[in-house]
Order: C-alpha cells, then structure tokens, then sequence
C-alpha cells in the first residue's frame, strides 16, 4: 500500500474520539493531507477518500466509513 495511504488510515485512527461528525473529520483530513473536495469525494494527486456516517439510536454511537481509491482499487474502512 502506498505510503501516503498507510498515513491516512494511521491519521484518522489517531483521530479516534477527537472528531465526532463527518463535517468535522472530513475537514481535518482535508487538511492535513491538502487535498480538494469535488462534491463528496476529497482527493489529491496520490488518492482520494469519501466519508459516510450513522449513527445508532440504540447504542448513541456515530460510525464513520472510509472509501479509499487509488489506481481502480478501493478500500473499505470503518470506525466506531
């Protein structure tokens, strides 16, 4: 996996419990990793990454999932 990749996903599982809505980890990631939003999808010259969310009403928790793009392949990744 490419080395940019591998720091994305260890940035957002640092970011575990820091950003709490998608608005909020979308925009710190943007940042972090300059890349541009195009509708839902943020990318820069190495990958891009759309964020979705939920949340359960029965357990109050917020769930975060990652799609990753780079060269036709996706990876899935979710948090709770």
């Amino acid at each position: 996996m490419d080395k940019q990749v591998c720091s994305l996903i260890k940035y957002i599982e640092d970011l575990d419990g820091k950003a709490d809505d998608k608005a909020k980890l979308s925009k710190l990631v943007q940042n972090e990793f300059a890349l541009t939003k195009d509708r839902s999808v943020f990318y820069n010259d190495i990958f891009a990454i759309r964020f979705n969310s939920s949340k359960s009403t029965s357990f109050q928790t917020q769930s975060f999932r990652f799609q990753i793009f780079k060269n036709m392949m996706i990876c899935h990744l979710s948090f709770v």
